[in-house]
Parts: structure tokens; C-alpha cells; sequence
């Protein structure tokens, strides 16, 4: 681990033990327990309670803590974006300070302006005199066409005459899809949930969603599911098979299509470990 993710991983825990002093703080003033709270937010106690400890071990990645600080202020009528803003994700990176050198301007003189005027009329006169005269040339005067009488023709005996009945290839319809995008994933929760959708490297949506409420997320590439109460969310990939993103009350980072390890696996793991 470099210098500068010490210090990153130095800052946070020192903002999380100031976090969770004032969630500990507020939470007491409210006759509020973690078992309450995490009915209300959804999240496990578990992590409710390393929230209020300030232990980064027991956590998962900085962006879900931010995400929990979020949720838990709010449930006890705290600002909850501006609490989590204090949490620092990403170390602070300076951007090089951008020298400006003056140069001369240029300066034009009427002179030199009526002397490209003219020059720009003479090359329009010429350019449009060289294409109507190439023009003459590739298209002279055709003479009139013989006109021709339709005749009736036999048919022979093997071509087939296409009968009312049967349309044309011409006239054959091409059944189009619904969506043209090649990723659909449709999200059913049967329990309430936390949950953050990115479509394309976009975040498409981020809050909490109720039992009985549906969702359709349809991509060019990639859509990812995050959610806190993974058991609680059914998701079908193509029209495939509806499953659950993982167990109830574990938190899980799923994408679509499938990719071969990645944060998914990442997350099913730690849960595992934690659990």
C-alpha cells in the first residue's frame, strides 16, 4: 500500500470515529435502538454498529459506507447527505497550476483584408466556370427514346403466378424487437430495499424502493445492481430465469451480463466472511 492510500485510509477513520460519535449521540436522544434503526434503514445491525464503532474491518468499500452514513442520518432527522460528504472516498488530487504566456496579437490591416476578399472572389469565379463547363460535357443532349407498347407475355410453365393468398417477398414484414438495446433487466422487490442502479457507466437511480414495486433497466453494454437488502430484490436477465441478487439483508453488487469475478465476487465474499 502507497504513501497516499495510507493517508486516504488515515483520514477516513478519522472521520468515521466523528460520524459515529454523533450518530451514537443522536440515536440516544431519540430512544432509538440499533435494532430499530436497522429495520428502518434495512441495514444490518451488524453494520450499524461498526458505523457507531468507527471499525473500517467490518465495513465493505468506501462508497457503500458513504451510502450507509447517508441512510442512517437521515432515519434520525439528520442531514444525511451533508454528514456523509465529511466521509472522504477518494484521495484529493491537485491539478497542475496552468501557466499563461501572452503573445502578441496580430494585426490586420484593411489592406490586407481587401487583398483577400479579392483573391476569394477570383477563385469562386473560376471554381464555378470549371464545374458548369464540366457539367456541359458529361451530360449532352440525349435524343428521344423510341416509345415501346406494353405486350401481353405468356408465362412460362416454370414460373409461378403468386396468388392472392400469397404476398410477396417484397411485402414479407420483418418483426422488429420491442428495444433495441441488447441488455434488459427486469427488478421485482418482494422486501423493501436500498438499491443504486448504473447503466453504462451512468447512475441511473439511487434510493429506496418498496415491496411490490418493479423496474426495467435496458443498456448498450452493462447495467450494475447494488443493493442493501439483496434477498429483497428479483431480478430476470434477458428474459431468463428470475432469481434473487443474493441472501436477505446482505449487500451485493451484481452486473449484467455476468462478468468473470469482479466486484460481484468481491462482495458475495465478504458477506460470506462476515456473516
Amino acid at each position: 500500500m502507497n504513501k497516499q492510500a495510507l493517508q486516504i485510509k488515515e483520514l477516513q477513520a478519522l472521520a468515521l470515529k466523528d460520524i459515529g460519535l454523533k450518530l451514537v449521540h443522536t440515536r440516544e436522544q431519540r430512544e432509538f435502538s440499533v435494532e430499530d434503526l436497522a429495520v428502518k434503514t434495512h441495514i444490518p445491525a451488524r453494520l450499524l454498529r461498526s458505523l457507531e464503532n468507527s471499525d473500517l474491518s467490518q465495513l465493505p468499500e468506501p462508497v457503500y459506507i458513504q451510502s450507509f452514513i447517508r441512510q442512517y442520518a437521515n432515519s434520525l432527522g439528520l442531514n444525511g447527505v451533508q454528514l456523509a460528504s465529511e466521509f472522504p472516498v477518494e484521495p484529493v488530487v491537485r491539478s497542475p497550476r496552468k501557466i499563461w504566456l501572452k503573445r502578441p496579437k496580430l494585426q490586420l490591416r484593411p489592406v490586407h483584408l481587401y487583398g483577400a476578399y479579392a483573391l476569394l472572389i477570383v477563385g469562386a469565379v473560376q471554381g464555378l466556370s470549371v464545374v458548369l463547363n464540366q457539367s456541359a460535357r458529361q451530360f449532352p443532349t440525349l435524343p428521344n427514346a423510341p416509345r415501346v407498347t406494353p405486350q401481353n407475355l405468356p408465362i412460362e410453365a416454370n414460373q409461378v403466378a403468386v396468388g392472392p393468398n400469397q404476398p410477396a417477398v417484397a411485402q414479407a414484414q420483418v418483426k422488429v424487437s420491442a428495444s433495441s438495446k441488447p441488455v434488459r433487466v427486469d427488478l421485482t422487490l418482494t422486501d423493501s430495499s436500498w438499491v443504486k442502479f448504473v447503466v453504462d457507466g451512468k447512475n441511473a437511480y439511487e434510493g429506496t424502493m418498496e415491496a411490490g414495486e418493479k423496474r426495467v433497466l435496458t443498456a448498450d453494454q452493462k447495467v450494475t445492481v447494488i443493493a442493501g437488502n439483496a434477498g429483497g430484490v428479483i431480478a430476470t436477465f434477458n428474459g431468463g430465469q428470475a432469481k434473487p441478487l443474493g441472501a436477505p439483508g446482505s449487500v451485493q453488487e451484481v452486473s449484467f451480463p455476468p462478468e468473470a469475478g469482479g466486484m460481484a465476487d468481491a462482495a458475495a465474499s465478504w458477506v460470506a466472511r462476515h456473516n
